[in-house]
């Protein structure tokens, strides 16, 4: 069971990767190493933030 359980997190690593999503998890252990003191943002919001910075806002501007 813990292969497979490891084999998904990577599998959805990969995949965000792939995506150009960076790693939510990787995200809340360097809030833990180098920003102990600030809240890290929910899942939600890192995912919205990571759009945002990726595509220049909350509208995702497409030609079709």
């Amino acid at each position: 069971m813990e292969k497979i359980k490891k084999g998904f997190i990577f599998f959805r690593h990969l995949v965000g990767l792939v995506a150009g999503v960076p790693d939510y998890e990787k995200y809340i252990e360097h809030m833990k190493a180098h920003h102990p003191e600030q809240k890290p943002m929910s899942r939600k919001d890192f995912f919205d933030q990571v759009q945002k910075d990726k595509y220049g806002g909350s509208r995702m501007n497409r030609c079709c």
